[in-house]
């Protein structure tokens, strides 16, 4: 099984991975500079290009305060496509 895990760098996501890897499965974990989540076709192509069986999201600010100060940086739209 392939998973494409958003956040990989993250501390929820640090254990899902390696719980993924011990059941045998690729994970694929863009970071930033690979994946910007508020990029929908590049998010798109990304997934595309991965063709995971799963895909786990847990991008996301860690900051509550810093997502209320900064609303439009934290938006993102999905539309499917």
């Amino acid at each position: 099984m392939r998973a494409l895990v958003t956040g990989a760098a993250g501390f929820v996501s640090g254990h899902l991975t390696a719980e993924l890897v011990a059941s045998g499965a690729e994970v694929i974990g863009p970071n930033r500079a690979e994946l910007d989540m508020l990029d929908a076709e590049g998010t798109r192509r990304a997934i595309a290009a991965a063709a995971p069986y799963a895909v786990f999201h847990l991008a996301a600010l860690a900051s509550v305060g810093e997502s209320a100060r900064r609303p439009g940086r934290d938006r993102w739209a999905y539309s499917p496509g």
